[in-house]
């Protein structure tokens, strides 16, 4: 393996390459393989490869809103609108519609943690007295990660709800009514759930319907929010 010491000089790209297949290919995990199943397939394709080549071609045009780059800005709105279309969505989710839309993030990690953003910016809104301190993040014991990461980076309290095996570990409405019960008696504010279809632990997919159905009816949390970043 190359040592820790600061290269002084370059290489010929011909050695740059035969260390890229001698050092760096065999230690990969090859998550594209058909017969890989530790995790997840990423979003890896050919045509992904291509628009990658076409992005970073334009790298000087750094699009991040706009005013800096409004092609960018536009064929991201139009791209989120078709997503939204693929996914049955609302046309309020639209770009178009003048009211939601959507914004391209670099991983599920970093769309959770905009949408706990989100969440906390609307329950303190509309409940100003509410100390932050008090504002409590559900996930379940099966999700990903991603929900103690945007607890930790927020500094906010994060409550796992258990979730059973004879229920394939799915979260259950009873169990969250029950949690908004509890915590509503505790006195602290749950204002988001992380809920999971296909967690990476077990492959458990929440009942959805049941958990929105308490977040829409639960006299405890009138502000709640329900989440999904879908496949973690």
């Amino acid at each position: 393996m190359p040592t820790a010491t600061l290269p002084q000089i370059g290489e010929a790209f011909e050695k740059i390459t035969q260390d890229y297949h001698q050092l760096i290919v065999p230690g990969l995990m090859h998550w594209q393989h058909p017969r890989f199943f530790a995790y997840f397939p990423t979003a890896s394709t050919f045509e992904a490869i291509l628009g990658d080549l076409y992005a970073n071609g334009i790298g000087p045009n750094p699009g991040f809103n706009w005013s800096v780059s409004p092609a960018c800005t536009e064929l991201e709105a139009l791209v989120m609108d078709w997503a939204a279309i693929m996914l049955g969505l609302d046309v309020a989710f639209h770009n178009t519609s003048g009211v939601g839309g959507g914004v391209i993030q670099t991983t599920a990690s970093d769309s959770a943690l905009v949408t706990v953003v989100a969440a906390r910016s609307r329950y303190v809104r509309q409940n100003p007295n509410v100390p932050v301190e008090k504002l409590v993040l559900y996930t379940t014991t099966q999700t990903h990660s991603l929900g103690k990461k945007a607890g930790l980076i927020l500094g906010l309290n994060v409550r796992a709800l258990e979730v059973a095996a004879e229920d394939n570990y799915a979260l259950r409405g009873a169990t969250l009514k029950r949690a908004l019960e509890e915590d509503a008696r505790a006195g602290v504010y749950p204002f988001i759930l992380i809920a999971t279809v296909g967690t990476t632990s077990s492959g458990a997919i929440d009942r959805l319907g049941e958990l929105g159905d308490i977040g829409k009816t639960s006299p405890c949390r009138e502000d709640f929010t329900l989440t999904s970043p879908g496949m973690d």
